[in-house]
């Protein structure tokens, strides 16, 4: 009997154990709510990875668009650079236009007012109205207010030097 009591005894601690084992064992239920959350995972990692990707085409984009804008602001220093190259070799143009005016054409063109020459001395090609002539007239005074004061032309008072305001 003691044998039978033993082996009972073995056989009850052997069926606690594993109805233990049995209890630790997920259920159905269980088993479910992994397989969902395993396909959750899956798709987050997808999510993720489709991200990354994203992410990395647009730190490609900015980096292109930075290259963009430094090659951009290049050309447009260069633009001003050359522009304003362009104005000083107008504006020494126009100083040595000025001083060749001065030292040639203006002096013929103050004698031409004095009544000195009589014939156009001003080139066509280079005055200003080439169907008009130089004609020798008294140089116009500017007074304040707009106004001019031209020396009359009439003969009677060329002597009197009167003023007409026009």
């Amino acid at each position: 009997m003691i044998e039978k009591d033993t082996i009972i005894q073995e056989q009850e601690h052997q069926y606690v154990t594993l109805k233990k084992q049995f209890e630790r064992q997920p259920g159905t239920d269980l088993v479910e709510k992994l397989t969902i959350k395993e396909t959750e995972v899956r798709e987050k990692e997808r999510q993720m990875r489709a991200m990354a990707g994203e992410l990395n085409m647009n730190q490609n984009q900015v980096s292109e668009y930075k290259d963009e804008v430094d090659r951009l602001n290049k050309e447009l220093q260069e633009l001003k650079h050359k522009f304003f190259e362009q104005k000083k070799k107008e504006a020494a143009m126009k100083e040595r236009e000025l001083e060749w005016l001065a030292e040639s054409g203006m002096m013929e063109i103050e004698r031409v007012c004095r009544g000195e020459y009589e014939e156009e001395v001003i080139p066509s090609h280079l005055h200003p109205h080439p169907h008009r002539r130089a004609t020798p007239q008294k140089p116009i005074r500017y007074l304040g207010g707009g106004f001019r004061a031209i020396p009359h032309l009439d003969h009677a008072s060329e002597g009197n030097n009167i003023n007409v305001f026009r």
